[in-house]
């Protein structure tokens, strides 16, 4: 079963003095920043695919961490208290973020807050290479989730801004499947970088960060979709509120995606430390595969299932949800790895 995915729509744009060269078709906003010649910037296939690059590295960088704790217990001793409070910050970050700045790329466009994300991102990056206590960890986590947030929400719009008139579904399903891979592809690839490779708590890191230049790199050449207008310092004042007719829906939905946020947040945080002390699996590898078993299949999961009906999705999700959390429990009680990993 997989986590939910936070998906943001754009706000259409429109013509603006403001904006070189504009062209409304039926896929969104072709725009050109001013001053900028048209050939300088990625065609929309291309910018599309390279949001969708940027949006699974965000990803993989915030899971990222998940097989390093194990590593980051045994050299600095501290308890699985500490460990579950490091992924809270982080949490805590993504929330404030997700609520603070997630309408601002309408305002402002959606270049200018991809770059103060991966800026961010980048400060975070460098703090977990020079970590040397938890401190400078919880501080690193808390940038890196507020980085995530400002990225999520910017990224899934640009996603619609950019989707192909040909494939009108094709941002939906990217900004469903991208996060959960994202994920899935930072703790394998950590979990393997620190079992086989130099420098276990720099190395991926230092990928992450070369990742993330590429993709200041890639911003810098997207054309921006949005045009700037005024009301962005207000839409930084979080408002939180359900359409009356949507209200029964969404309560009705409320105890499933609270339970697979926390599954989702048990596992990226306690996982590889539960597999290392229940079923003494001190493979790094192994550690990172168990945040991937559950990411991946939801990523799989999420594509396989894009043309079917959502009350039949939700059915099945609600089923399978309660079945393999069960599932794991009485194979973790067992301490059957079989039975865990099938649950998972």
């Amino acid at each position: 079963m997989s986590k939910p995915t936070i998906t943001a729509i754009a706000a259409p744009a429109t013509g603006s003095p403001n904006v070189d060269a504009a062209a409304i078709s039926p896929g969104g906003v072709t725009a050109v920043t001013p001053g900028a010649p048209a050939g300088r910037r990625l065609s929309h296939s291309k910018a599309f695919v390279a949001i969708t690059a940027i949006f699974i590295t965000f990803m993989a960088a915030s899971s990222a961490p998940s097989p390093l704790y194990v590593v980051y217990q045994q050299q600095w001793g501290f308890s699985a208290t500490t460990l579950t409070v490091v992924f809270a910050v982080y949490v805590l970050g993504l929330i404030g973020s997700l609520l603070v700045l997630g309408a601002l790329s309408d305002y402002v466009g959606r270049r200018p807050v991809l770059a103060a994300a991966i800026a961010l991102e980048l400060v975070a990056l460098v703090l977990f290479i020079t970590a040397g206590n938890v401190t400078v960890l919880l501080l690193a986590r808390l940038a890196q989730g507020i980085a995530t947030g400002a990225a999520m929400t910017t990224l899934g719009a640009a996603l619609v801004d950019l989707n192909p008139p040909h494939a009108p579904g094709r941002a939906g399903v990217v900004n469903g499947v991208a996060p959960l891979g994202g994920l899935a592809v930072g703790a394998l690839g950590c979990g393997a970088l620190v079992q086989f490779g130099p420098q276990p708590t720099h190395l991926v890191y230092i990928l992450l960060l070369a990742g993330m230049v590429v993709a200041a790199v890639f911003v810098a050449v997207m054309p921006e979709t949005t045009v700037r207008r005024p009301g962005g310092l207000a839409s930084l004042k979080p408002k939180i509120g359900i359409p009356a007719r949507l209200r029964p829906d969404v309560l009705a939905l409320t105890p499933m995606l609270v339970a697979s946020w926390a599954l989702g947040g048990l596992y990226l945080s306690l996982g590889p430390s539960v597999a290392a002390s229940l079923f003494g699996l001190t493979n790094h590898l192994v550690g990172g595969l168990v945040v991937t078993l559950l990411s991946a299949t939801g990523a799989i999961t999420a594509f396989s299932l894009r043309g079917w009906p959502t009350e039949r999705v939700l059915r099945m999700a609600a089923v399978l949800l309660t079945v393999g959390t069960a599932t794991t429990l009485v194979g973790v009680e067992l301490e059957s790895i079989a039975l865990a990993a099938a649950g998972t």
